[in-house]
């Protein structure tokens, strides 16, 4: 079909496209383009992303956070505010790493003291801001792309830990294959 040559000819040149651009070019309605971007991922020559499509699958790229956390501020905040509002003064909770986990650390507002354990560099930063706050950093290799910590030492720590809460981001959440 020659709108599907020409949103792969679109996505050669741009290296992403958006439904709403596409729609535009091609002077179609979203309905539309949406219908040929899963025809097109079916055939396995793109893949669709939120809001538009890529040659780049979205599942295997592990961006920088520096470069993640650009992304969806808005809704990162709102998630944040919402974990935030689940915590209590004397609470004792761990931390994954991510932007969106980083943004909660700037959203905890609770005077009193927490007990927060967690394997983000970035987010100890923030929570070292607050002199309430005993913060537990884990320890062993350093991933670059995370800014966090992995590996044998970090859960040979977690070993003798406890606590109440747990909070992790995700890559992206898919009604066919769970959270990435």
């Amino acid at each position: 079909m020659k709108r599907h040559q020409e949103i792969l000819e679109i996505l050669q040149k741009d290296k992403y496209v958006e439904v709403t651009d596409l729609c535009e070019k091609l002077d179609v309605s979203a309905v539309t383009i949406r219908k040929d971007l899963k025809l097109l991922e079916d055939k396995g020559l793109l893949f669709r992303t939120h809001g538009g499509a890529s040659f780049e699958n979205p599942y295997m790229k592990d961006r920088p956070v520096n470069e993640k956390e650009k992304i969806s501020i808005e809704e990162k905040n709102v998630i944040a505010q919402a974990a935030a509002n689940l915590i209590s003064e004397n609470d004792s909770f761990m931390i994954a790493s991510g932007t969106t986990v980083q943004a909660l650390a700037r959203a905890i507002n609770i005077q009193g003291k927490l007990n927060i354990i967690t394997s983000s560099l970035n987010v100890a930063v923030e929570l070292l801001k607050n002199k309430d706050y005993d913060v537990i950093q884990l320890g062993g290799n350093v991933r670059h792309s995370s800014s966090s910590v992995i590996g044998h030492y970090a859960n040979f720590i977690l070993n003798d830990i406890s606590c109440n809460q747990l909070f992790i981001g995700v890559d992206g959440i898919d009604l066919d294959y769970g959270c990435t």
